[in-house]
């Protein structure tokens, strides 16, 4: 079987070498396409598969004005552990926690162009800004009305201390428009969480032998450096209307 083999590769070269000069060159030349033709394609698949890891990269919930964001300011991040602390300001229902919550999110405005308002996917009809201001769209970000959301759901379970202090919000809306908004702002935060996907471990123990088992919120984990957000935001900001 082997001798046959080798007889059958023997008589194809011989057929090559005995083959007129075009014939050979045909077959050289028939060679070298099929190896162009394997080289393109296994280039094309290589950038195909570069490609769809790219777009799954970016496909995290970052885009729009977090894109935006991270095109204009250095994109920092740091080392952060959660606090559970109860006497925290942003628990108090007085004025040092209302002053708590106004310097983490009081960031109204800031402009994008008309390019950048089509880059992320926004309409045209958004809210410009008159050429006497400098031109171009009205625009925010996001982690501001979120934390807005937040705050609103807190006072919430705080309305005998704010619907004393002419919190605007609580005096002026009627019952059901208080409600929906506290439905919207609940939705809003639920899809930033899924959106945002905290994937950081928490592990659970007993603070006190015998008390409720309790997690433990104080593991590091990565977070945007929330400071150089504000830095940024009261930099660009602009008053409207």
């Amino acid at each position: 079987m082997e001798k046959l083999q080798c007889d059958n590769h023997q008589n194809q070269e011989n057929e090559y070498l005995l083959a007129p000069p075009e014939r050979r060159q045909y077959s050289i030349l028939r060679t070298k396409r099929l190896l162009v033709l394997l080289s393109t394609f296994t280039i094309l698949c290589i950038l195909l598969i570069v490609d769809i890891a790219i777009r799954l990269k970016a496909g995290r919930c970052t885009t729009g004005p977090l894109t935006y964001f991270d095109r204009h300011i250095n994109n920092k991040y740091i080392t952060n552990r959660f606090t559970d602390d109860v006497n925290s300001p942003f628990r108090s229902a007085s004025p040092e926690g209302q002053a708590a919550w106004d310097e983490v999110m009081r960031v109204e405005f800031f402009r994008i162009t008309e390019t950048e308002v089509s880059a992320i996917g926004a309409p045209l009809s958004s809210v410009k800004l008159p050429k006497s201001r400098g031109g171009g769209y009205l625009a925010n970000l996001a982690v501001f009305h979120q934390l807005h959301c937040v705050r609103i759901l807190w006072e919430a379970t705080r309305m005998e201390y704010f619907e004393s202090r002419e919190n605007v919000f609580y005096e002026e809306e009627s019952e059901a428009k208080v409600h929906e908004h506290l439905d919207h702002c609940a939705d809003i935060v639920r899809q930033a969480l899924m959106c945002h996907a905290d994937t950081t471990i928490i592990t659970w123990g007993y603070p006190i032998e015998g008390t409720t088992l309790r997690p433990n919120y104080s593991l590091p984990r990565t977070c945007r450096d929330y400071d150089s957000i504000i830095a940024w935001g009261r930099e660009n900001e602009i008053h409207y209307p």
